[in-house]
């Protein structure tokens, strides 16, 4: 076997991967063999090698599915495989972490600190502000979790309509809201502030439990802790 689609074997990273190990493989070999084939005028090596300019890997392991497909060369398969991929470690990755943790078995949420400790995986590395809920009960044991919004945050952003359906929908009592800093500072913007006595209110004249909001950057910042 000399050449496979352009690319000598000592250059293909199955064949490198077989014979090494995924530790000897570079970011772009891996994402390599992650997409299989390359496209018309580019070897999979080269388009790798392109997207990883493009995009720095902990940017390639957060786009969603349409964000990359938005980029040549990545149509609905290759979009489909590289999101399920990095889904799948992320699951793994907190749920060693989680363990790890020793989390509250019952799930339960009783303080900012047990908030933090339930999300801050899912924000893990994230370059862009998004925004999360986190539904529970009268108990306030978690009923569901879930980013809502992507962006930096404001009220125009944070539908509370949005909110309001997710509470309904899963009979919940109550609600957290998360955001994160991608800066790493967590201090809190005053467009931050104005969001979070907005939801207060609204939330309050309708008696749904809004519990707390924290921001998530290289710490947390509870806004509920500060009342």
């Amino acid at each position: 076997m000399g050449k496979i689609n352009g690319l000598n074997q000592s250059e293909m990273p199955r064949e490198k991967l077989s014979k090494y190990g995924p530790e000897y493989l570079t970011d772009i070999e891996l994402l390599a063999i992650i997409l299989r084939v390359g496209i018309k005028g580019k070897n999979v090596l080269e388009l790798s090698r392109e997207i990883l300019e493009y995009f720095n890997i902990n940017q390639v392991s957060r786009k969603s599915y349409e964000e990359l497909m938005s980029f040549e060369g990545i149509k609905n398969v290759k979009a489909g495989q590289i999101v399920a991929l990095f889904e799948l470690s992320r699951r793994l990755y907190s749920k060693n972490k989680k363990n790890g943790d020793k989390k509250n078995k019952k799930n339960k949420l009783l303080s900012s600190l047990d908030l933090y400790n339930e999300v801050k995986y899912d924000f893990l590395d994230l370059n862009e502000e998004r925004v999360m809920i986190v539904l529970v009960n009268s108990k306030n044991n978690i009923l569901k979790k879930e980013f809502i919004n992507f962006g930096s945050i404001n009220y125009s952003i944070i539908d509370i309509r949005k909110i309001l359906k997710k509470v309904l929908l899963f009979d919940a009592s109550g609600f957290f809201l998360i955001h994160n800093h991608p800066s790493g500072d967590s201090t809190p913007s005053q467009e931050d502030k104005n969001v979070t006595e907005k939801i207060k209110k609204v939330s309050s004249d309708i008696g749904i439990r809004f519990l707390d909001h924290i921001i998530i950057g290289d710490n947390y910042y509870s806004f509920f802790d500060e009342l």
